[in-house]
């Protein structure tokens, strides 16, 4: 057996924060556990516990795919990020272009502490409708 160590960490399935601990062995993650120093004593909800299920698993999605048939009926092709960034550039422009910025409106999961780049992204399109569950509206104003 290689290096084994614990990172300290903090798990960001939901916008709780818990305090983890991490094994990794020689490099890849072998274990997630709640850490008992943390605020909150060591427990972690079932999405917290079971991702370290998400980190390899094959169904992962890695890459931008486009669909290719009609919808619902799971014909996709894998493209490159370029081709992805250009396909959704062009698609906020021409909703932008033909009904206006106010058209677009930005939504998010539960707090991943990334609010305020939403927020500045929509102000960059000209739309202030941009939305996250719970939090993210009491405490962050647009600048």
């Amino acid at each position: 057996m290689g290096k084994r160590e614990i990172v300290y960490s903090t798990c960001k399935s939901c916008h709780g924060g818990c305090g983890v601990l991490v094994e990794v062995q020689d490099g890849a993650i072998t274990h997630i556990e709640g850490n008992p120093d943390s605020t909150t004593r060591g427990t972690m909800c079932a999405k917290g516990l079971s991702s370290i299920q998400h980190i390899d698993n094959p169904y992962r999605i890695q890459y931008p795919y486009k669909r290719t048939g009609e919808k619902g009926e799971g014909k996709w092709q894998r493209i490159g990020w370029d081709e992805a960034l250009d396909e959704i550039a062009a698609r906020l422009a021409a909703i932008k272009r033909d009904f206006g910025a106010e058209a677009i409106a930005l939504g998010t999961g539960t707090g991943r502490h990334h609010i305020r780049w939403v927020s500045r992204f929509g102000h960059a399109l000209g739309t202030p409708n941009w939305c996250e569950p719970g939090f993210a509206q009491c405490f962050h104003l647009q600048a």
